[in-house]
């Protein structure tokens, strides 16, 4: 069964979206450790805004069976409403790794460090995204891949788009797929 029809299970939404904000940490800036603490009552808000998105959807619908572009964007639409993350720490911090006293050299800095930048300013929408996304191409035969240039591009509109409605959502995940 999809994740997407898990979702609607709160302890399974909750231990989902957690572990996806472990891994983002993990994987985007693997030279440090970052460290980043999760609100129990955004994740609450979170799933609560996903089964009401779903509700929202199936009300219009025959089926009252939101498709996976529907439900992808549910879930893309309750994580950006969500308030999640409350601080990120990285070790070494941003000012060890400009100063240079640590096993990162130089080169791998300059990146890192621009990579600590962009995951401190965008998390939540760098999550929200990836999980999304993700959720929504398992059910694709060829998922259009995306790149770092379009995932810059989405967090800044995330970000900067405040009262973005639901079907924005939608339309997002379909329109990605469909490339």
């Amino acid at each position: 069964m999809s994740i997407l029809l898990k979702l609607d299970d709160n302890e399974f939404f909750i231990k989902t979206v957690t572990d996806r904000f472990d891994k983002a940490a993990k994987n985007l800036i693997p030279l440090i450790q970052c460290d980043h603490q999760l609100d129990d009552g955004g994740l609450q808000f979170a799933h609560n805004q996903y089964v009401q998105n779903i509700g929202d959807f199936a009300q219009n619908l025959d089926s009252k069976n939101p498709d996976h572009y529907k439900r992808s964007g549910a879930l893309l639409h309750s994580l950006y409403k969500s308030n999640i993350v409350h601080g990120v720490s990285f070790d070494p911090d941003q000012e060890q790794v400009e100063s240079g006293f640590t096993r990162i050299h130089y080169a791998d800095g300059v990146h890192t460090i621009s990579m600590m930048d962009f995951y401190t300013e965008y998390h939540s929408e760098i999550v929200a995204f990836d999980l999304a996304y993700d959720a929504c191409a398992s059910y694709e035969q060829n998922p259009a891949p995306y790149d770092f240039d379009f995932l810059y591009n989405m967090c800044r509109y995330l970000k900067s788009n405040t009262a973005l409605c639901l079907d924005t959502f939608f339309m997002i995940m379909k329109s990605l797929m469909m490339k």
